[in-house]
C-alpha cells in the first residue's frame, strides 16, 4: 500500500496494487521483486520490461521510463520499499545503484535505531510500572524486606532495608 510520495504522481498510485512475496503479475515489477528478494531491483526500460506490463500504460503516460526499488529493512526484516522513477531510460547506472545502496543502509540503520529506542522506552516504562507496584505493596503490607551482604571481616551486615521499616517498628 503506498504510504507517502512526492513528485509527479498524478494519480499513478491511486489504484496501484503490488503483491509482495508472490509469483503473480502484481509482484513482477521492481517493487514486488525488491520486497520478496530483499535486494535493490531496477527496471531500465518501462516501455519494454515484461514485469511492468500491468503498470506500463499509466507509467508511460506520466513519462516514467525507468525505476528502482529499494527494500528498507528493520532488524533484518522488510519494513517498506522505496521506489523511485526517472524520465530517462537506463537512468539507474552503477553510480546511482551505489548511492541507492548507501541510502538503503542509512535508512535501515535509522529504522533499527528508532526500533531500539522504542524497545528501550517500553522497557523503561515497564520497569517504572513494576517499581510503582512494588512500592505500593510495600506501603500496604506489614512486612520488612532486607538484604544482607558479607564484608571482608567475615561478618554479614545489612545492605538494604525496605522504606517501610520505620513505620512498622516505630
Amino acid at each position: 500500500v503506498p504510504y507517502c510520495w512526492a513528485g509527479a504522481v498524478d494519480g499513478y498510485l491511486d489504484e496501484i496494487k503490488i503483491d509482495i512475496g508472490y509469483n503473480t503479475p502484481g509482484s513482477a515489477g521492481p517493487t514486488g521483486r525488491a520486497a520478496s528478494q530483499l535486494s535493490i531491483q531496477t527496471c531500465t526500460d518501462i516501455t519494454s520490461d515484461p514485469g511492468m506490463e500491468q503498470w506500463r500504460k499509466k507509467a508511460v503516460a506520466r513519462e516514467y521510463r525507468s525505476s528502482a526499488a529499494i527494500p528498507l529493512l528493520e532488524k533484518g526484516r522488510l519494513a517498506a520499499v522505496l521506489t523511485v522513477y526517472s524520465d530517462q531510460t537506463g537512468f539507474f547506472s552503477e553510480d546511482e545503484l551505489r548511492l541507492l545502496t548507501e541510502i538503503q543502509a542509512d535508512i535501515s540503520l535509522a529504522l533499527d535505531a528508532l526500533s531500539a529506542e522504542e524497545s528501550r522506552a517500553a522497557a523503561q516504562a515497564s520497569l517504572e510500572h513494576t517499581a510503582a507496584q512494588l512500592a505500593h505493596v510495600m506501603d500496604v503490607t506489614p512486612v520488612i524486606l532486607f538484604t544482607l551482604k558479607p564484608v571482608p571481616s567475615g561478618e554479614i551486615v545489612t545492605d538494604w532495608v525496605s522504606g517501610n521499616a520505620a513505620a512498622i517498628t516505630g
